[in-house]
């Protein structure tokens, strides 16, 4: 849902200072015939006072960049999800990643289907077996005696024999919901939100007692999506789908949860994984090889329902590229790409023009020049 189409750099915009050049386009269609001509058309003096030779060298810079610039993007179908049929799952191999202890996020679009599972699960690290077992949390869709509907529930698994619990009531079936759960150690703070806005929060874990900055429990047994550990307990497979995935090793904070709620560009070292299921895969995004597998019967495929929100983070985006020369001499390339969504990496590769020139090769991830 964070990518954009394959595309090459066009120069739609450009600005002239001294003997400078920087060229900001957009990724959004692929035009380098289109730009080559209207560059050399609209090409004007490097200076304004330029001779000949400053205005062939402004011709070249420009033209050569419309045509060479390129950003190699991994074109992304737009509309896939992890679709959990009842006994589907997806599994990822454990790693620290996915179980910061200090604290952690995880959040994530949900489309609930009916199966009569009473507690079925929809993604869980852990064997689900107890309270001083081997598990680090899990998210589940499950009937409640005495309460309406059904709840989202987000549990916990704290030090070494407790853990600690938030809640929606009335998470309705069949339709996409943006959740998120964050527990941050500092604050002895677990909460939980649907569609951007706060639904409980906690500091106190099952038996009423203060959390007292515990760390989350670790576990060596993989992440499932669809289910718990499918070789203990396939009785609580969940239905339905699921869709951008995100694991971050920090808790976000309520303004940015708004923001990923509306399809925000959110990055950074914190960012643990990514699924987006848009390439066909259930390859990792963040570039961090916590790759999946599937099993079970769980397909990638488009997903059904409307949310207008949903569908708008499922389409490509304006990802911008810039490269700079000075002097006729390409200096630098960047991309600002909004987001991930890749199956690898996104690479710049560039060549100066003028006099002898230069090449080189930068490699871009999640916007920034590695």
């Amino acid at each position: 849902s964070r990518r954009s189409k394959l595309a090459r750099v066009g120069s739609e915009s450009s600005s002239v200072e001294d003997t400078s050049v920087t060229l900001t386009s957009s990724l959004r269609r692929w035009r380098p015939f289109q730009q080559f001509f209207e560059n050399f058309r609209n090409a004007g003096p490097v200076r304004s006072e330029g001779k000949g030779m400053e205005r062939i060298v402004g011709i070249f810079v420009r033209c050569f960049l419309a045509l060479f610039a390129a950003a190699a993007l991994n074109a992304q179908t737009p509309n896939k999800a992890l679709l959990l049929n009842t006994g589907g799952f997806m599994q990822v191999a454990s790693s620290s990643g996915l179980q910061n202890p200090s604290g952690m996020t995880v959040e994530g679009w949900l489309y609930p289907v009916e199966n009569g599972v009473v507690n079925a699960v929809f993604l869980g690290k852990g064997d689900g077996l107890g309270a001083l077992s081997d598990q680090s949390y899990w998210l589940s869709w499950s009937k409640i005696q005495g309460v309406p509907g059904r709840t989202l529930s987000f549990q916990l698994f704290l030090g070494s024999g407790t853990w600690a619990t938030v809640a929606a009531p009335n998470f309705v079936s069949n339709t996409w919901t943006h959740f998120a759960a964050t527990y941050d150690q500092a604050t002895s703070t677990l909460k939980l939100f649907t569609n951007g806005v706060i639904a409980d929060v906690r500091a106190v874990d099952a038996g009423g007692n203060p959390i007292n900055s515990q760390a989350i429990r670790q576990s060596t047994l993989p992440l499932v999506l669809g289910n718990q550990n499918p070789a203990n307990d396939p009785g609580i497979a969940a239905a339905g789908a699921i869709d951008e995935v995100r694991i971050w090793s920090r808790a976000l904070s309520a303004a940015e949860i708004a923001a990923e709620y509306q399809c925000g560009s959110l990055t950074g070292a914190s960012l643990q994984a990514s699924w987006s299921f848009n390439g066909g895969s259930a390859n990792d995004d963040s570039g961090r090889g916590n790759h999946g597998v599937l099993g079970g019967g769980a397909g990638i495929g488009d997903w059904v329902g409307a949310s207008l929100i949903h569908a708008k983070c499922d389409q490509p985006r304006a990802s911008q590229a810039k490269a700079t020369a000075v002097n006729g001499f390409v200096v630098g390339v960047e991309i600002m790409d909004n987001g991930t969504g890749y199956k690898s990496p996104p690479q710049v590769y560039f060549l100066g023009g003028g006099g002898s020139g230069a090449a080189g090769v930068a490699t871009v991830q999640n916007g920034v020049v590695t």
